[in-house]
């Protein structure tokens, strides 16, 4: 599959190949080849290689946990990002806005969430032990 406009001879081809596979940077390519930047690009991009980079690794259970825990203490991004040491204010920002979307779209989630602030929340479970009777019935336990 040639690509339009560029005459590329099978040698340059190989010696862009091999280079990239080496990551060598693409400055240091067009230097060796004398070829411009945007024909090294295409013709990588023809064969996959211009994303060749480690993956970076997943974010383990315990650092999620870290930072979901500093984000509801009202941490920052950026502290966040210091305490775990591995990632950045950005990749943070991202997890927490994954993991946002991901209870928003979830109804059982949401359910949980609605107990827990409700459990939370002194004030709404001594109405709720009010309304119910329940609060008159232990003050006369107590009073026995």
């Amino acid at each position: 599959m040639p690509i339009k406009g560029s005459l590329l001879s099978t040698e340059e081809k190989e010696t862009i190949l091999e280079l990239k596979r080496q990551k060598k940077p693409i400055k240091e390519i067009m230097a060796i080849t004398g070829r411009g930047h945007s024909v090294i690009e295409k013709y990588c991009n023809l064969y996959g290689l211009n994303n060749i980079r480690p993956k970076p690794p997943g974010w383990g259970e315990k650092e999620k946990e870290l930072a979901v825990n500093l984000y509801s203490m009202g941490k920052d991004y950026k502290y966040i990002s210091k305490r775990l040491k591995t990632r950045s204010p950005a990749a943070v920002k991202i997890f927490l806005c994954r993991r946002r979307r991901e209870i928003k779209n979830d109804p059982d989630k949401q359910r949980a969430l609605k107990v827990l602030s409700f459990c939370m929340n002194p004030g709404r479970i001594l109405q709720a032990a009010k309304d119910s009777g329940m609060y008159t019935e232990l003050k006369l336990r107590e009073e026995e």
